[in-house]
C-alpha cells in the first residue's frame, strides 16, 4: 500500500538532520568544533546532498516508467540533475575540477530548486498528491537555507 502521509513526511524532516548538523558544525567553528572538522561537515553536506538530489531523481524516473514508455527527453533532465549535484560534491582541487565552495553550493542548491519545481508541476498536473507539493516546499526550503548558511559562513 505504501507509506502514509506522517511517515514520509516524518522521514523526510528527519532526512534534514545531517545538514542541520553540518551547519551547527560549521557555525560553532572554531570555537567549540575545530576548523578542520567543519570543513569536514560542509563536505559531507554537500556529498549528502548529492545523495538526496540523485533520489530526488529517481523518484522522478519512477515516475515517468509508471506512467509511460520513459524516452531520453523525459529521463534526461533528471540525469543531468543528479550529475550537477554529483559534480557539486565533489572534493575542491581533487582531479581536474576545481570549482569556488560557494559555486559548488549553488549549484546544490539550484539541483534541489529544480528538482523541487519539477515535483511541483506533477503536483499541479495531479501526479502527486497536493500535501506532497507542500511537504517539497518545506524540506526544499529548509535544505537551501542550511546550504546558504554553510556558504554564509564561509564568507563572513
Amino acid at each position: 500500500m505504501g507509506e502514509s502521509r506522517e511517515s514520509i513526511t516524518r522521514m523526510g524532516l528527519y532526512g534534514l538532520i545531517p545538514l542541520a548538523i553540518a551547519t551547527a558544525g560549521v557555525w560553532l567553528s572554531p570555537w567549540i568544533v575545530s576548523a578542520g572538522t567543519a570543513y569536514d561537515l560542509s563536505e559531507l553536506a554537500l556529498g549528502y546532498v548529492a545523495i538526496i538530489a540523485s533520489y530526488l531523481a529517481g523518484v522522478g524516473a519512477g515516475g515517468v516508467f509508471s506512467k509511460s514508455m520513459p524516452t531520453p527527453e523525459s529521463l534526461g533532465p533528471g540525469i543531468i540533475a543528479a550529475m550537477a549535484a554529483w559534480l557539486a560534491a565533489w572534493p575542491q582541487g581533487a582531479l581536474f575540477v576545481s570549482l569556488p565552495s560557494g559555486a559548488r553550493y549553488l549549484i546544490a542548491i539550484g539541483v534541489l530548486v529544480y528538482l523541487w519545481l519539477r515535483d511541483k508541476r506533477a503536483v499541479t498536473e495531479g501526479l502527486l498528491p497536493a500535501w506532497y507539493g507542500a511537504l517539497r516546499t518545506r524540506l526544499t526550503f529548509w535544505a537551501c537555507l542550511f546550504l546558504l548558511a554553510i556558504v554564509a559562513h564561509a564568507y563572513l
